[in-house]
């Protein structure tokens, strides 16, 4: 008997009432809708249960998840998704179990118009955008009571167990933004940061080569994008060993085609977009970018090297005229 069919066994029924599939860059959208709704109903997130996976049975255990293993499955949907070597495996499960017992089991919540050919595109939610995180939350307990699962209403002694959550999160946070090890991390992130944009701005000149679009590093803490007449530019700056007090990722999108200092002085090339970010942690754990400077956003690594290349590309089509 394997690691989930005897925790499903033991439940009587199934181990989660929600499992999410999604791409990396979409996880902080599946938080913040498993954080909805999971004191009320049990959610699967595959960065959540990683270490518990790989420990047990790995990829098969994770197939099970979403052939059996799950009450609801949804798919935050974009086009790339089933492409990844985790979505692959995510897919090949839900198509199986779609097979043997049809499309009621599952959410396909559409992010960029999309959806899988072998989907029926009635039964697809298109309405995020719209509706957003809140409108999917309620529309997945609709969907758990439909398919005979109970969502726990949230009581004094669940609220008390959510702010004993909260406060331990925080303390945790405190004390990794306050450490050396927190500042190894951010690092590290900041060379993902890095690898993500070199290997999306090379995706994007081998499909688009008339942007001439390039990415450079010009030292460990410095990294640029240039791309008709328009470079983007990135600067952690840190300031201790053991805090990452001060410390700040400042990200520039000016008007210049080449610029071997990345301090701008006053008169030089205009600057369109100034952003400032910060090394931090989300609710689950993961390392990204929250965002400093207007409103309060937390990033993984794709997820802001593909906002800050969408930027540089929607400055691109508005001023061309600046280029070449």
């Amino acid at each position: 008997m394997c690691w989930l069919q005897a925790k499903a066994q033991m439940s009587g029924d199934f181990e989660y009432d929600v499992a999410f599939s999604f791409l990396q860059q979409d996880e902080q959208v599946a938080v913040g809708i498993a954080d909805r709704i999971r004191e009320r109903v049990p959610v699967f997130i595959y960065t959540e249960r990683q270490r518990e996976l790989v420990a047990n049975d790995g990829v098969d255990a994770f197939s099970q998840v979403f052939k059996k293993g799950a009450r609801i499955v949804v798919v935050l949907f974009r086009e790339s998704w089933g492409q990844t070597k985790w979505t692959r495996i995510e897919e090949t499960a839900i198509k199986s179990r779609h097979l043997e017992e049809g499309p009621k089991f599952l959410v396909i919540a559409s992010l960029d118009g999309n959806h899988p050919i072998w989907y029926p595109e009635t039964w697809i939610w298109t309405d995020f955008g719209r509706y957003g995180i809140d409108g999917l939350a309620s529309v997945l307990e609709t969907k758990v009571r439909e398919a005979g699962g109970s969502v726990h209403e949230h009581t004094v002694v669940d609220e008390a167990i959510q702010l004993r959550n909260e406060i331990a999160f925080k303390s945790g946070r405190s004390h990794w933004h306050n450490s050396h090890e927190g500042v190894l991390a951010a690092t590290e992130e900041l060379e993902n940061l890095f690898l993500t944009l070199q290997q999306l701005t090379q995706d994007i000149r081998n499909k688009s080569p008339e942007l001439r679009i390039q990415f450079r590093k010009d030292s460990q803490s410095v990294g640029k994008v240039y791309s008709k007449g328009f470079q983007l530019q990135l600067v952690w700056h840190t300031r201790f060993d053991n805090t990452l007090r001060e410390s700040k990722l400042y990200t520039k999108i000016i008007a210049a085609n080449n610029i071997s200092d990345y301090v701008i002085e006053k008169g030089g090339p205009k600057i369109l977009r100034d952003t400032r970010f910060e090394a931090d942690l989300s609710k689950a754990g993961a390392i990204g970018w929250r965002q400093t400077s207007g409103v309060d956003r937390f990033f993984t690594s794709v997820q802001l090297a593909d906002s800050l290349l969408r930027d540089l590309i929607s400055e691109i089509r508005i001023g061309g005229n600046h280029g070449d």
